[in-house]
């Protein structure tokens, strides 16, 4: 499917007797190819239909509940048919109100305000014609035609399919979560996958999910898990916001495809709990009581040991922190003992006693975090979506940019194999039976091998690199020597291949 679509992008000039660039927005043509595939190479993963209006992209289409396929081992959800699609696309636009509203629904214009298409408000003719008409005053002009921007739009193109006369979109994987929304807990639905996941490791900061419009994943339940969620808005409230009036299912979700959700939402709430509590916690570790102090050290050398990743240590310590806090309908001793003024500034927010984003109310919050995702951690099921319980220590090994890690949940298998092109559901599957060890080697980027190793010797049995080709030299030594340390922890010689 061909589309012409609008765009704008940005010229420079400089004006005679100035050193100062200036810049105006010019309009132009970009074409993009979206990709038509035939019906029969997909499959329906999930039927999806969120009712709240608090979750664009996954409402009904056209009064029926929205497709979610597998096609190539990605998630596409669908937008609509292909006729209005193209008419949503290729219009240039003139009102700026009524524009904003349709970005929800088109790919090429997001709502974050990075359109890579129409925009009116930029008024491209009144720049154009300004810039044209002052041209015996300009000496410097710098039109590349808006190359740049055009390629934006056929990479934006790529990420979608034509399949049986509906326009799909690349997606993540959908998942229930819980929120407050005007006195009343709401159970909808939401997405989540492993970019978000990566960013929450490299960014280590709970603050992301606030800055990134993203539900922090201590409020996030694997698809399957619908009653997990509805227990979850039934204690919401406890001490943040007023306790929840009632709670409300405001989506419905038909599993197709159970093989294709992975998302390993309680290990995920517990290395967000983790990292949120180390960020406030660690000022408090010199005046701490020696019982809280040893929370706290307990809590930063898990997240050490494991490169804050969710480890059987890292749930025990954030079990550990949240011993020291208890919910509003605590005993009044189990208020403050522990972390002193600030639990109690916590305890006492909802009339007031911190004011929001005080070092107090961030305190309460992780603190509430922690307690939220050890319940959640001690109670999550034996599904073979996780399996932290079994790995070894360390969980990583670097040499230089490169690292070898254990692969601990089915969603990182699945990254690491769609990575090196190759199918590590068996190795999973025996990964969390505690058959094998599967161990990933990195470059900092990206996923550069892999190897399955004995989980009693740590001897390597298996090397797999990208595109079934034998892994390059800094990958095989990486992953060799964290099997060697594997060995060594296991008190057995060093075995090579």
């Amino acid at each position: 499917m061909r589309l012409t679509i609008p765009v704008q992008y940005q010229a420079t000039f400089l004006e005679r007797r100035s050193r100062t660039p200036r810049s105006c927005y010019l309009e132009g043509i970009a074409y993009a190819e979206v990709r038509e595939i035939p019906v029969h190479d997909v499959s329906t993963a999930f039927l999806v239909a969120d009712t709240s209006g608090l979750s664009p992209g996954l409402g009904p289409v056209g009064g029926r509940p929205r497709r979610i396929i597998l096609h190539g081992g990605q998630l596409w959800r669908e937008l609509m048919d292909e006729a209005s699609f193209r008419a949503l696309v290729e219009e240039k636009g003139t009102d700026p109100e009524a524009w904003a509203e349709v970005r929800y629904d088109n790919p090429f214009a997001p709502p974050d305000g990075n359109s890579l298409c129409w925009m009116p408000e930029l008024d491209t003719t009144t720049h154009e014609e300004a810039a044209r008409q002052s041209a015996a005053g300009i000496r410097e002009w710098n039109d590349d035609g808006g190359i740049g921007r055009m390629q934006e739009v056929q990479l934006r193109a790529n990420r979608m399919l034509a399949v049986g006369g509906q326009v799909f979109e690349a997606c993540e994987e959908p998942c229930w979560t819980v929120g407050m929304h005007e006195g009343e807990a709401v159970v909808r639905l939401a997405m989540y996958g492993p970019e978000a996941a990566a960013a929450l490791r490299k960014l280590q900061d709970a603050s992301y999910w606030h800055w990134q419009n993203r539900l922090p994943p201590a409020q996030m339940f694997h698809i399957g898990r619908e009653q997990d969620a509805v227990l979850c808005a039934r204690e919401m409230g406890t001490l943040t916001e007023p306790r929840a009036r009632r709670v409300r299912i405001a989506a419905k979700v038909r599993i197709l495809r159970p093989d294709t959700a992975v998302l390993a939402d309680d290990s995920l709430a517990i290395e967000e709990a983790a990292w949120r509590a180390w960020r406030v916690l660690e000022k408090h570790l010199p005046s701490a009581p020696r019982d809280a102090g040893l929370a706290i050290i307990a809590l930063r050398d898990a997240l050490d040991a494991g490169g804050g990743r969710a480890t059987a240590d890292l749930g025990d310590a954030v079990t550990g922190i949240a011993r020291h806090w208890q919910p509003k309908e605590a005993a009044e001793s189990q208020r403050s003992e522990i972390f002193g003024d600030c639990a109690h500034a916590f305890h006492t927010r909802g009339s007031g006693g911190a004011k929001y984003g005080s070092h107090e109310a961030f305190l309460g919050h992780a603190l509430e975090s922690c307690w939220v995702a050890s319940r959640r951690w001690q109670r999550r099921p034996p599904d073979g979506r996780e399996w932290a319980h079994l790995a070894a220590t360390p969980l990583f090994t670097r040499s230089g940019a490169a690292e070898a890690r254990e692969i601990i949940t089915l969603a990182e298998a699945r990254e690491l194999g769609g990575q090196l092109g190759a199918s590590l559901d068996a190795d999973a599957a025996a990964a969390s039976e505690g058959r094998l060890r599967l161990i990933a080697a990195m470059d900092g980027v990206s996923f550069t091998g892999a190897a399955t190793a004995d989980p009693d010797t740590g001897r390597i049995e298996r090397m797999v690199g990208r595109a079934g080709r034998p892994p390059s030299r800094t990958a095989s030594a990486i992953l060799e020597s964290h099997a060697a340390t594997l060995a060594a922890q296991a008190g057995a010689p060093r075995m090579v291949r």
